[in-house]
Protein backbone atom coordinates (compact mmCIF):
# COMPACT_ATOMS: atom_id res chain seq x y z
CA UNK A 1 0.00 0.00 0.00
CA UNK A 2 1.37 3.41 -0.97
CA UNK A 3 0.25 6.47 0.99
CA UNK A 4 0.63 10.08 -0.07
CA UNK A 5 -0.04 13.56 1.24
CA UNK A 6 -0.92 15.88 -1.62
CA UNK A 7 -2.42 19.25 -2.40
CA UNK A 8 -5.19 19.95 -4.88
CA UNK A 9 -7.20 23.16 -5.25
CA UNK A 10 -5.11 24.67 -2.41
CA UNK A 11 -6.33 21.99 0.00
CA UNK A 12 -4.08 19.42 1.64
CA UNK A 13 -5.39 15.85 1.46
CA UNK A 14 -4.04 12.35 2.00
CA UNK A 15 -4.81 9.08 0.35
CA UNK A 16 -3.62 5.94 -1.35
CA UNK A 17 -1.74 5.75 -4.64
CA UNK A 18 -3.04 3.12 -7.03
CA UNK A 19 -1.99 2.30 -10.58
CA UNK A 20 -4.87 3.03 -12.94
CA UNK A 21 -5.72 -0.24 -14.74
CA UNK A 22 -6.07 1.29 -18.21
CA UNK A 23 -4.33 4.68 -18.14
CA UNK A 24 -0.97 3.15 -17.13
CA UNK A 25 -0.31 5.89 -14.59
CA UNK A 26 -0.62 6.33 -10.84
CA UNK A 27 -3.69 7.97 -9.39
CA UNK A 28 -4.28 9.15 -5.83
CA UNK A 29 -7.58 8.48 -4.05
CA UNK A 30 -8.79 9.62 -0.63
CA UNK A 31 -10.42 6.97 1.60
CA UNK A 32 -13.73 8.87 1.42
CA UNK A 33 -13.64 8.73 -2.39
CA UNK A 34 -12.90 5.00 -2.27
CA UNK A 35 -15.86 4.35 0.03
CA UNK A 36 -18.19 6.42 -2.16
CA UNK A 37 -17.07 4.54 -5.25
CA UNK A 38 -17.52 1.12 -3.61
CA UNK A 39 -20.99 2.13 -2.41
CA UNK A 40 -21.95 3.10 -5.98
CA UNK A 41 -20.88 -0.23 -7.53
CA UNK A 42 -23.01 -3.37 -7.27
CA UNK A 43 -20.30 -5.75 -6.01
CA UNK A 44 -21.43 -7.92 -3.06
CA UNK A 45 -17.89 -8.94 -2.00
CA UNK A 46 -16.71 -5.35 -1.91
CA UNK A 47 -19.85 -4.29 -0.03
CA UNK A 48 -19.07 -6.94 2.62
CA UNK A 49 -15.53 -5.59 3.00
CA UNK A 50 -16.96 -2.10 3.36
CA UNK A 51 -19.17 -3.26 6.26
CA UNK A 52 -16.05 -4.37 8.16
CA UNK A 53 -14.99 -0.71 8.37
CA UNK A 54 -17.83 0.07 10.79
CA UNK A 55 -15.47 1.32 13.52
CA UNK A 56 -14.88 4.39 11.34
CA UNK A 57 -18.53 5.07 10.60
CA UNK A 58 -19.08 7.24 13.67
CA UNK A 59 -16.08 9.51 13.09
CA UNK A 60 -15.21 9.01 9.42
CA UNK A 61 -11.72 8.90 8.00
CA UNK A 62 -9.18 11.26 9.56
CA UNK A 63 -8.53 14.48 7.63
CA UNK A 64 -4.72 14.32 7.65
CA UNK A 65 -1.94 11.74 7.56
CA UNK A 66 -0.85 12.26 11.19
CA UNK A 67 -4.38 11.63 12.46
CA UNK A 68 -4.64 8.54 10.28
CA UNK A 69 -1.31 7.16 11.51
CA UNK A 70 -2.50 7.71 15.09
CA UNK A 71 -5.08 4.96 14.45
CA UNK A 72 -2.09 2.61 14.29
CA UNK A 73 -2.81 -1.01 13.35
CA UNK A 74 -6.60 -0.55 13.31
CA UNK A 75 -6.27 2.26 10.77
CA UNK A 76 -3.81 0.38 8.57
CA UNK A 77 -5.99 -2.75 8.62
CA UNK A 78 -9.08 -0.71 7.73
CA UNK A 79 -7.28 1.09 4.90
CA UNK A 80 -5.95 -2.23 3.61
CA UNK A 81 -9.50 -3.64 3.50
CA UNK A 82 -10.72 -0.48 1.78
CA UNK A 83 -7.93 -0.61 -0.81
CA UNK A 84 -8.69 -4.28 -1.53
CA UNK A 85 -12.41 -3.61 -2.01
CA UNK A 86 -11.72 -0.50 -4.11
CA UNK A 87 -9.28 -2.30 -6.41
CA UNK A 88 -11.75 -5.15 -6.82
CA UNK A 89 -14.52 -2.77 -7.88
CA UNK A 90 -12.16 -0.68 -9.97
CA UNK A 91 -10.74 -3.64 -11.87
CA UNK A 92 -14.14 -5.27 -12.46
CA UNK A 93 -15.86 -2.12 -13.68
CA UNK A 94 -15.46 -0.60 -17.11
CA UNK A 95 -12.32 1.18 -15.81
CA UNK A 96 -13.95 4.56 -16.27
CA UNK A 97 -13.52 6.60 -13.12
CA UNK A 98 -16.64 8.55 -12.15
CA UNK A 99 -16.26 12.34 -12.08
CA UNK A 100 -14.71 13.59 -8.85
CA UNK A 101 -13.16 10.27 -7.82
CA UNK A 102 -9.38 10.43 -7.58
CA UNK A 103 -6.77 12.37 -9.50
CA UNK A 104 -3.80 11.47 -11.65
CA UNK A 105 -0.69 11.86 -9.48
CA UNK A 106 0.71 14.29 -12.07
CA UNK A 107 -2.33 16.56 -11.55
CA UNK A 108 -1.70 17.08 -7.81
CA UNK A 109 1.18 18.58 -5.86
CA UNK A 110 2.80 15.75 -3.93
CA UNK A 111 3.90 16.91 -0.48
CA UNK A 112 6.18 15.41 2.14
CA UNK A 113 4.36 12.36 3.58
CA UNK A 114 4.00 14.15 6.92
CA UNK A 115 4.43 17.86 6.13
CA UNK A 116 4.49 18.90 9.81
CA UNK A 117 5.88 16.00 11.85
CA UNK A 118 5.67 16.17 15.63
CA UNK A 119 9.27 15.01 15.91
CA UNK A 120 11.92 15.09 13.24
CA UNK A 121 15.12 13.43 14.36
CA UNK A 122 18.40 13.60 12.43
CA UNK A 123 21.88 12.14 12.61
CA UNK A 124 25.09 14.15 12.23
CA UNK A 125 28.69 13.19 11.66
CA UNK A 126 27.53 9.91 10.24
CA UNK A 127 29.66 9.78 7.09
CA UNK A 128 33.40 9.59 6.37
CA UNK A 129 33.08 12.53 3.97
CA UNK A 130 32.04 14.80 6.84
CA UNK A 131 35.27 13.91 8.61
CA UNK A 132 37.48 14.28 5.51
CA UNK A 133 36.01 17.67 4.56
CA UNK A 134 36.66 19.24 7.97
CA UNK A 135 40.42 19.59 8.64
CA UNK A 136 39.76 20.97 12.16
CA UNK A 137 38.50 17.62 13.46
CA UNK A 138 41.14 15.78 15.47
CA UNK A 139 39.33 12.46 15.75
CA UNK A 140 36.63 10.57 13.96
CA UNK A 141 33.32 9.92 15.68
CA UNK A 142 32.48 6.27 15.06
CA UNK A 143 28.97 6.68 16.44
CA UNK A 144 26.56 9.13 14.80
CA UNK A 145 25.11 11.85 17.01
CA UNK A 146 21.37 12.41 17.09
CA UNK A 147 19.53 15.71 17.30
CA UNK A 148 16.06 17.10 16.72
CA UNK A 149 15.46 19.01 13.48
CA UNK A 150 13.15 21.98 12.97
CA UNK A 151 9.76 21.08 11.52
CA UNK A 152 10.29 23.73 8.84
CA UNK A 153 13.10 21.67 7.36
CA UNK A 154 10.68 19.15 5.87
CA UNK A 155 10.01 19.68 2.15
CA UNK A 156 8.28 17.55 -0.42
CA UNK A 157 9.35 16.62 -3.93
CA UNK A 158 10.27 19.63 -6.09
CA UNK A 159 9.74 22.08 -3.20
CA UNK A 160 12.44 24.70 -2.67
CA UNK A 161 14.80 24.73 0.29
CA UNK A 162 14.72 28.27 1.70
CA UNK A 163 17.93 29.64 3.18
CA UNK A 164 17.52 32.78 5.32
CA UNK A 165 19.12 35.97 3.94
CA UNK A 166 21.47 36.21 6.90
CA UNK A 167 22.22 32.48 6.94
CA UNK A 168 25.98 32.02 6.97
CA UNK A 169 26.67 28.53 8.24
CA UNK A 170 24.63 26.02 6.32
CA UNK A 171 25.23 22.78 4.56
CA UNK A 172 23.29 20.10 2.85
CA UNK A 173 23.09 16.37 2.78
CA UNK A 174 20.64 13.69 1.86
CA UNK A 175 18.48 12.49 4.73
CA UNK A 176 16.70 9.19 4.84
CA UNK A 177 13.28 9.41 6.49
CA UNK A 178 11.56 6.64 8.40
CA UNK A 179 8.01 7.10 9.62
CA UNK A 180 7.35 5.31 12.89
Amino acid sequence: MRLSTFEINNKERWGIVIAHPTAEEDWVFTPDECEDYIASINNPEAQELLKKLNFLHSTGWPQDMVSFLALEEDGMNALSLLEKAFKECFNQSDSAIPEGIGNPIKAVKVKAPIPRPRLYFGLVRNSPRFIRSNPNLNAANFYPLGHQRCQGTVVGPDEPVVIPKNGTDWGYNVEFGIII
